[in-house]
């Protein structure tokens, strides 16, 4: 698993149902077709806001993403700096949920286990995810995160239209929960005893 080393998190933050702040963080890679989450928040409710902090490996690829959010979602759409890794999860603790749909492209792509989705719990985020049957088996244990029946963002959005204000709670109760079960540390300890088991 990509799980990060356990950061202690600050308080959490009250939830404003008038502004539901959603983020997503990791690399402009075309192939991701980050342009789906755009298209997901501008068919939200109007609390909902999106922010990307992206590293840039496509030349160009996020200023289309930006032109895209200033024409169907102005003012909603946000992007900032990358940051230092070590950074990430105190800096998205600000937030209220981590958001990350990959349409099924590839096999990778299907059963993919990324860092940052590791990062949204480690920073105590409800999530909202597609149907990628690896991360929505530890959203259905955990009780962290709504997850679409679909890619496709009339769906994703719905998913979040329908959540109350006591439900993204809940969820990011739950996250901070899941957050000391899903660590470096731990996923490292793993590998030491199933070496040590091997070897005896």
């Amino acid at each position: 698993m990509n799980a990060p080393a356990a950061v202690p998190l600050p308080p959490s933050h009250p939830l404003d149902p008038s502004r539901i702040r959603l983020i997503h963080h990791g690399s402009a890679v075309r192939d991701r077709m980050l342009e789906r989450m755009i298209e997901t928040l501008a068919r939200t409710d109007s609390c909902f806001t999106l922010d990307f902090m992206l590293i840039e490996v496509d030349a160009g690829y996020i200023d289309e993403l930006r032109r895209l959010g200033e024409r169907i979602a102005p003012g909603r759409v946000h992007f900032l700096p990358a940051i230092p890794a070590e950074q990430v999860i105190p800096t998205i603790a600000a937030y209220d949920m981590g958001i990350y749909i990959l349409p099924q492209r590839s096999y990778n792509y299907y059963m993919v286990l990324p860092n940052r989705f590791f990062d949204f719990i480690a920073a105590g985020l409800a999530v909202c995810i597609g149907p990628s049957p690896a991360m929505a088996a530890l959203v259905e244990q955990h009780g962290f995160g709504v997850i679409a029946p679909t890619f496709e963002a009339a769906d994703a959005a719905a998913a979040l239209n329908a959540l109350t204000a006591a439900q993204i709670e809940r969820m990011r109760e739950q996250a901070r929960e899941a957050a000391a079960l899903y660590t470096a540390e731990r996923e490292n300890h793993k590998f030491v005893e199933l070496f040590q088991r091997l070897l005896s």
